[in-house]
């Protein structure tokens, strides 16, 4: 499935102020035809928070990348990293712990 990638698909297409992915990765230079990249600008103006959380066990790593590359180009971003687990709902549910209470607080 798309995963991380459909709150982040939301964001940009949306213009939802918050949006999160858990799980999973993508290089925001490409993902989703490159609409992060041309869109930087106008995007972190509408989008106010973005979190990006994963496993640090899981096959990927690209989601540290990311959150990097947010925070570079003008995103209030922040990265989260559940120790021990991989791809599975213990890294979802750990992000969501992290992620939920930012919503009500940013």
């Amino acid at each position: 499935g798309m995963g991380g990638g459909m709150p982040m698909m939301g964001g940009m297409v949306g213009g939802m102020p918050m949006m999160g992915g858990m799980g999973g990765g993508f290089d925001v230079e490409t993902a989703f035809g490159g609409a992060f990249k041309t869109a930087k600008e106008d995007a972190s103006k509408k989008i106010h928070y973005v979190f990006i959380g994963t496993g640090n066990q899981e096959s990927w790593q690209s989601s540290k990348s990311a959150a990097e590359a947010f925070q570079k180009a003008g995103f209030s971003c922040d990265y989260f990293e559940s120790d021990g687990t991989a791809h599975e709902w213990l890294t979802w549910r750990r992000c969501l712990k992290e992620f939920a209470p930012k919503l009500f607080k940013k």
